[in-house]
């Protein structure tokens, strides 16, 4: 081997180390700088699940508050920045929220200076990380959910939470949103009692009583034979009624006609001059209301205002004046309310209570003592009280001249047994009642044992109310989307 041959290869070997040296470098260059994007979509990661975790936390703390108080407690301010959440709000006297930002639909903000109590931005911190959290409440109409919903265009709220991130590597606005539905609000009609459930009675509704035990939330009614009565507005001497088909003044369905006499002797009754004057109840019959989507809420009571006095009534039904005579209302907005006035006499005007009675009996029927009521109603003139609604069930005989009940107060009905219902009142109202048609259901105890109603007689029922108040309620039925219906168990 030459001289010239030793250094070709001393040469050749210093340039493989280096190429060695090279791609080891380049090597190295290229683990590191996945790890650092790994790194970074690490760190990503984690500030997306902590955004996640705060808007989660914001939505669940909403949905515990009570449903008149979810509302902006002020109007947040619309802004430049597409990176804002706020850049999806359009200000003025009736702000709006783009709730939808792929398609650009927008709801009315519910922003509620009085009674809302959800600011419409805040900080937040969780560890290291901080941020702001935007809440938005807004409106949401839903045509399919009228009558039930307490409005034709703020039938339920959507909360919609968006959060951001302080600092880098911070992702977009995350946004999370929720339906919140009003609970005094439910959907038109639904399932008849005692087939595949109890629209009126859950027996699957668990509550806390006040020993703190689990229980049913009301006495459950599902034992013993159904009976539904629908409530309709005309004579009980009818067969059937037809679907009211024009307003009209309140009928005399209890106490005596202005003017006109009801003897309340048998003897006496034979004469139809001394019974002129004879309320004739309503009928309650297990026929559904007529009509069809497109009909009409009457009034029932067109001779009376909300408060009692004519002319003008509520948007429809019945009104129901406080059974007092105190003017600034009567009733502790206890069911003790209901107690009294249960005997059914000449002294009960029409204004304060309406009776509906059932056809007579084929056979006689023995009732639990248990009942249901499931009914449409509203709160009149936007008036504060707490309403104790009474029922009382009777037994009404024949008259003089069987079936024809011209002379109700000759043969009375027989009160077999009562019960009085007081809802929840909003602290924020002040009310127990709803303030716009709303469906109110609940089960109720009118006698501690069975009691039997002889062939040929009619089951009666009688609504009235008490009131902290001077304030009137209106009673929806005889109306296709206003199914107003009794439930009385039989054995």
């Amino acid at each position: 081997m030459s001289r010239t041959d030793s250094h070709r290869q001393d040469g050749f070997g210093v340039i493989e180390v280096m190429v060695a040296v090279l791609v080891l470098v380049i090597a190295i260059l290229g683990m590191f700088s996945a790890f650092v994007g790994s790194q970074k979509l690490e760190l990503v990661s984690e500030r997306s699940t902590t955004m996640a975790h705060i808007a989660q936390r914001e939505i669940e703390r909403i949905e515990g508050i009570s449903y008149p108080q979810i509302g902006l407690s002020s109007a947040p301010a619309p802004s430049t920045d597409p990176k804002n959440p706020d850049y999806y709000v359009s200000g003025g006297s009736s702000p709006t929220f783009e709730w939808n930002r792929a398609t650009g639909a927008t709801e009315p903000l519910d922003v509620d200076t009085a009674n809302g109590t959800i600011p419409p931005v805040q900080t937040w911190t969780e560890g290291n990380f901080t941020g702001s959290m935007y809440d938005f409440v807004s409106w949401v109409s839903d045509p399919n959910c009228s009558p039930g919903c307490s409005s034709t265009t703020s039938d339920y709220k959507r909360v919609t939470v968006a959060v951001t991130l302080n600092g880098e590597l911070s992702p977009g606005p995350l946004w999370v949103s929720s339906i919140v539905s009003n609970p005094d609000a439910t959907p038109q009609s639904g399932v008849v009692n005692g087939t595949a459930g109890n629209p009126i009675s859950s027996p699957a509704s668990i509550c806390t009583n006040s020993s703190g035990q689990q229980v049913t939330c009301v006495d459950p009614i599902d034992s013993g034979n159904p009976n539904t009565y629908y409530l309709h507005d005309c004579p009980a001497t009818n067969s059937s009624c037809p679907a009211p088909s024009a307003s009209a003044p309140v009928q005399q369905t209890v106490g005596v006609a202005s003017g006109l006499t009801c003897t309340t002797s048998q003897t006496l009754a034979t004469s139809s001059s001394n019974t002129s004057g004879c309320p004739i109840p309503d009928l309650m019959d297990t026929n559904a209301p007529a009509g069809d989507a497109t009909t009409t809420l009457y009034q029932y009571s067109s001779n009376l205002d909300p408060t009692g006095n004519p002319p003008g009534g509520p948007p429809g039904g019945r009104v129901l004046d406080p059974l007092c005579s105190d003017s600034s209302g009567c009733g502790s907005g206890q069911a003790s309310d209901c107690a009294a006035n249960t005997t059914f006499s000449a002294s009960l005007t029409a204004p304060e209570n309406q009776f509906w009675v059932s056809p007579p009996l084929a056979a006689s029927m023995t009732l639990t003592g248990q009942g249901g009521l499931s009914l449409y109603t509203q709160m009149n003139d936007n008036a504060s009280a707490v309403i104790s609604f009474c029922i009382e069930i009777y037994d009404v005989p024949p008259s003089g001249s069987p079936g024809s009940l011209s002379d109700l107060l000759a043969w009375p009905p027989i009160a077999l047994g009562g019960s009085g219902y007081v809802a929840a009142t909003d602290p924020s109202t002040g009310s127990n009642w709803p303030s716009t048609i709303s469906q109110l259901g609940y089960a109720f105890t009118f006698s501690n044992s069975a009691v039997t109603i002889p062939a040929g007689d009619r089951i009666g029922v009688r609504v009235w109310i008490e009131a902290t108040a001077n304030a009137s309620i209106s009673l929806m039925y005889d109306d296709y989307a206003y199914p107003t219906a009794i439930q009385l168990n039989s054995q």
